[in-house]
C-alpha cells in the first residue's frame, strides 16, 4: 500500500492496498494475514490518520529448498551461518538476519 503522507484520502485507494495484501500471492508469504484498518479523523484539521496493522501470523514452513551457491564457501558453511533448520518456520526476519550473518 503506499499512500503519502499529505495525500488526499480515497476510501478505494485504502481498500486496493487491503486487498493488495490479502492476494494469492502475498498470501504465499503469509499462512494466516490478518488485515485491520483503523481510521482516526482530526475534524478540527479536516485530516485523517488511516493506520494499518498487518498480522502476518506464522511464517511458512518449506519442506525443502535448494541453495544456490555462486560463492567460494562451501554449502556447509553457508547454512550453519544462515542458521535455519528444516522444518522450523521461515519468516522474513529470520531471512534478513540470516543475510546479515552471511554478508
Amino acid at each position: 500500500m503506499q499512500l503519502s503522507l499529505g495525500q488526499t484520502y480515497h476510501e478505494q485507494d485504502v481498500k486496493d492496498g487491503v486487498d493488495a495484501c490479502a492476494t494469492p500471492s502475498a498470501k504465499k508469504a503469509f499462512i494466516a494475514p490478518k488485515i485491520a484498518v483503523e481510521e482516526r479523523p482530526f475534524p478540527e484539521s479536516h485530516q485523517l490518520d488511516v493506520i494499518v496493522n498487518l498480522d502476518p501470523g506464522p511464517g511458512s514452513a518449506p519442506k525443502r529448498s535448494k541453495l544456490i551457491n555462486n560463492t567460494e564457501y562451501r554449502d556447509a558453511e553457508l547454512l550453519a551461518r544462515f542458521k535455519l533448520k528444516p522444518g522450523s518456520p521461515l519468516t522474513i526476519a529470520k531471512v534478513q538476519s540470516g543475510t546479515e550473518r552471511i554478508r
